[in-house]
């Protein structure tokens, strides 16, 4: 597989347009990383089938999908900002939530429509500095239902919501019921590439100053702050992050860096998670190693990847609880220039 062009996760819901094992496969090549299934419809038997299909369908094409259940009515979902009282309540929702999507089409209709995009960016910067994984979801392609093209309006709307930092962007009935499942993934891609080349440098503290401008209590975040500096003084390739978690890795993906993270964890559940957090590249560990250095370097070789210069960003582990938090440079042997090839 391909390394992506796009950082941004691209969240797709499966529908009647998309649930076949030939579409699926395709949907995946195109850039689909989550599945979500809205279980507002169906029963549990076809939400089951649909399953079994996605499963099979990222084992066909080698890629790592995770399956994102939508439990239905906003009554029931505390990680779904799609009201007002949720608005008053997020720092609390935030704190409790493993992710937070941004649902525009209903809190547009709570909160005064002018107020949309300055809401939007306080959000999704609140969850970057919580390290927490933010989905910019609802007419993000809609007129894509039935046209080839999405509108203008639509491409910028995208465009921006990767600019403030969210972590996925989320098509519904675009691929749920649209003529052009495919298509739209393959647009969400496309501008994603784009932007993600020409973001604009920014920093954590632009952030802290956005959304609290006189708190400097935000510290459980340095370890981030240090990935950050680093990258911006030092040329590097790729950063290697083991985790048991996945809290360092989400930590480092909000700078939302250039580089892909490689998060080798020995944690499922945690590589499922890592998914939907920004350049985070999950990779199942069997053993953790006694040193990084040849890990690094089979890993680079057996997928193809290459790397001048590896950051290794490690800290305690199950193995070694007492281990120090480090960041280590490490130099890896040239390798011929070659397309990158990744298998998790």
């Amino acid at each position: 597989m391909n390394l992506p062009l796009h950082k941004t996760k691209i969240v797709a819901t499966i529908g009647p347009a998309s649930d076949s094992p030939e579409m699926l496969g395709r949907l995946i090549r195109a850039g689909l990383n989550v599945a979500r299934l809205n279980f507002s419809h169906g029963d549990f038997a076809s939400h089951a089938a649909r399953i079994s299909r996605i499963r099979a369908a990222a084992a066909a094409t080698g890629r790592r999908v995770a399956i994102m259940a939508d439990l239905p009515g906003p009554k029931m979902r505390v990680g779904k900002i799609e009201r007002s009282d949720a608005l008053l309540h997020y720092d609390e929702i935030l704190a409790a939530a493993d992710g937070i999507m941004v649902a525009r089409g209903d809190l547009g209709v709570e909160v005064p429509i002018e107020e949309i995009a300055h809401t939007q960016k306080q959000l999704i910067a609140k969850a970057n500095l919580a390290g927490k994984p933010v989905i910019t979801a609802t007419q993000m392609l809609e007129s894509m239902i039935g046209s080839r093209l999405p509108t203008r309006a639509e491409a910028t709307d995208v465009a921006n919501a990767i600019l403030d930092g969210t972590d996925c962007v989320m098509l519904s009935g675009e691929s749920a019921v649209g003529k052009f499942p495919e298509e739209a993934v393959t647009m969400l891609a496309k501008i994603a590439a784009f932007t993600e080349a020409r973001r604009p440098r920014g920093t954590l503290a632009a952030e802290r100053q956005l959304v609290a401008p006189d708190s400097d209590a935000w510290i459980d975040d340095r370890i981030g702050s240090l990935v950050e500096n680093a990258l911006d003084t030092l040329p590097i390739d790729l950063v290697l992050v083991p985790t048991h978690s996945g809290t360092t890795a989400r930590f480092i993906s909000r700078c939302k860096p250039a580089v892909w993270i490689v998060a080798p964890s020995d944690d499922p559940a945690t590589c499922q998670g890592l998914v939907f957090s920004y350049g985070v590249l999950p990779v199942d560990l069997v053993d953790e190693p006694d040193d990084w250095r040849p890990f690094a370097a089979e890993w680079l070789r057996e997928h193809g990847v290459t790397a001048g210069r590896v950051m290794l960003a490690a800290g305690p582990s199950p193995r070694n609880p007492e281990a120090n938090y480090r960041i280590e440079l490490i130099p890896m042997e040239a390798r011929a220039n070659q397309p990158p090839e990744m298998k998790p």
